[in-house]
């Protein structure tokens, strides 16, 4: 988990350091929707190498950090599944009584 946080943290450094047009489209992105958008960035020929290559690193550190994202598993998804079945329970319980 450490290595994709620090994944995390350098491609918002890198957001902060993006060209103003590039910034302002990935700045009020939420962090899941931000790796998502980096992980699809294209760049053209026509762009500015500096531009070019800003895209290149926020696309290779998004992958990167959805690379390290932990897998969920069937005991994970049972786990998750039983402990919302318990919580609605408590809830349940204390509705009624």
């Amino acid at each position: 988990m450490q290595a994709r946080t620090c994944a995390i943290n350098h491609l918002k450094a890198l957001v902060v350091n993006a060209p103003e047009r590039l910034r302002q489209q990935l700045r009020a992105l939420a962090t899941d929707q931000l790796l998502a958008r980096c992980a699809r960035l294209r760049s053209h020929p026509t762009q500015p190498i500096e531009y070019r290559a800003t895209i290149a690193a926020l696309r290779r550190t998004a992958q990167r950090s959805l690379a390290l994202q932990p897998k969920l598993t069937i005991s994970t998804l049972s786990s998750t599944r039983s402990s919302a079945g318990a919580r609605r329970g408590c809830w349940l319980s204390r509705a009624s009584g």
